[in-house]
């Protein structure tokens, strides 16, 4: 146990040293790194404020940034080329004061609704179609190894003394809570379902009219949603639902942003993109089969979803998708000739990891400008699917089947799609889930499909 006072009055000193070169009112970010060994992050933190958080359990990496040294928001077509130029400018201005060479950089968080033109109504009011965020105080940790980055946006003409009581405030708040004694909950919360988009009678309907979009060779595919609303007996506990969620799908992507007095949490199977360098990587994510307890059988139900036609059909449309989406952009691009599964605790799906080597003008948003929505949340051919959605889904999505993730000060990042999510808003949550309609799907099927994606995040808000 390391001693808390001491981890406070070292970083106190190390900021005040740093900042007193530093000359407020330059049009310039500035970020000052420092190692912070004596903390490790096992899950979020209860803390104030606005916040975002980034957890991959099985590869020992967390994030979490805290207040807001910058926002930029946008929407409409050329959204995420607005953000990529305002990014390119501030990377351009960007002082990055690493003394101790941990040659981790300051990262912004982005996020983004899967339509650009959503107007973010009803539950999402007050959050951005698209966005950049830089916090002033974020915690990185990877392969047992963690840092802090301080930033602030010297355009602002804060003083120094007031910067410096800024990120002391943040660090001195993360560090108290960081000793606080978890209390789990004493009891699982019972849940009331109080209203949905598409009952059973209503989602056959909707199907039927996807065929009939297919039958008259409109689309390919079309991925429809069904939107549910939850009522708990307690205020819903975003630290525990974290908790939850990393013990029961350590394998996934789990996400959780805190903007305008609600949270939004992913538990992801589903990369959209990450990018290193210029060496990038997709996943291919589509086909869905139940999981089982008994051995034999779960391996039955692994071999049904490889071998399926219309399965395999479906799959390889978002595996096409992402290559014509991604091609232009790179010098390379290869995956393997067949999918393999990824198993999840309720549920396993077919995957294939799409590789590639961009060319040197591109970079990872001008990359996700390209990909998204890959067929897997939208369709194909995209453009159609997109405009059936927008007809036809009884709900806007939000973010919901959009994209979020981190991007450092170099350009690389990884962002990842918004599935298995749900929005919190005290004792409330709306949840979403979608599966993929193609010509042979049957509607019950399908139904039952998105059945076992809402279970994901039932099961985990059950102990919150």
């Amino acid at each position: 146990m390391f001693d808390p006072q001491a981890l406070i009055n070292r970083i106190h000193q190390y900021l005040g040293r740093e900042l007193q070169s530093v000359v407020p009112g330059k049009d310039q970010m500035l970020s000052i790194t420092i190692p912070v060994q004596e903390i490790h992050l096992r899950t979020l933190p209860e803390i104030k404020g606005e916040w975002f958080f980034w957890d991959r359990p099985t590869a020992d990496e967390c994030i979490l940034g805290m207040g807001e040294a910058l926002r930029i928001t946008a929407s409409g077509e050329d959204r995420l080329d607005q953000l990529n130029q305002a990014l390119q400018q501030i990377h351009d201005n960007w002082e990055w004061i690493d003394l101790e060479l941990t040659g981790f950089r300051p990262l912004s968080y982005f996020c983004c609704a899967f339509d650009p033109e959503d107007q973010m109504q009803g539950c999402w009011e007050d959050l951005p179609n698209s966005g950049l965020f830089l916090p002033q105080l974020t915690i990185q940790q990877r392969d047992n190894y963690c840092v802090a980055s301080f930033s602030a946006d010297l355009s602002k003409n804060l003083d120094t003394d007031s910067i410096h009581g800024r990120w002391m405030e943040l660090f001195t708040d993360l560090i108290e809570s960081l000793n606080r004694p978890h209390q789990p909950p004493g009891c699982k919360t019972s849940l009331a379902r109080t209203a949905t988009s598409s009952n059973r009678t209503q989602w056959q309907q909707l199907v039927e009219e996807a065929q009939a979009g297919i039958a008259s060779k409109t689309m390919e595919k079309v991925v429809p949603a069904r939107h549910l609303k939850i009522q708990a007996q307690r205020k819903l506990d975003p630290r525990q639902l974290m908790t939850t969620l990393n013990y029961l799908y350590p394998s996934s992507m789990l996400l959780a942003t805190h903007l305008s007095g609600r949270v939004f949490v992913s538990a992801t199977p589903e990369r959209l993109a990450s990018c290193n360098k210029n060496q990038i990587s997709c996943d291919a994510v589509a086909g869905t089969i139940r999981r089982s307890a008994v051995e034999q059988r779960d391996t039955d139900l692994g071999d049904t979803l490889l071998t399926d036609p219309k399965t395999r059909h479906e799959h390889q449309l978002v595996v096409e998708d992402i290559k014509h989406s991604l091609g232009p952009l790179c010098i390379t691009l290869n995956h393997p000739d067949l999918p393999s599964l990824k198993p999840l605790r309720n549920l396993q799906h077919l995957w294939t990891e799409i590789r590639g080597e961009l060319k040197p003008e591109v970079n990872l948003l001008q990359a996700a400008a390209a990909i998204h929505p890959t067929a897997a949340v939208n369709g194909s051919p995209s453009t159609e699917a997109k405009a059936w959605l927008q007809q036809n889904e009884p709900f806007n999505r939000g973010w919901y089947a959009g994209a979020a993730g981190w991007i450092d000060c170099k350009g690389n990042g990884e962002l990842a799609v918004l599935l298995r999510c749900a929005l919190l808003d005290n004792d409330q949550a709306d949840l979403f889930a979608g599966a993929g309609i193609t010509a042979g799907s049957d509607a019950d099927s399908e139904y039952a499909e998105t059945e076992l994606k809402f279970d994901v995040m039932l099961e985990a808000l059950e102990n919150s």
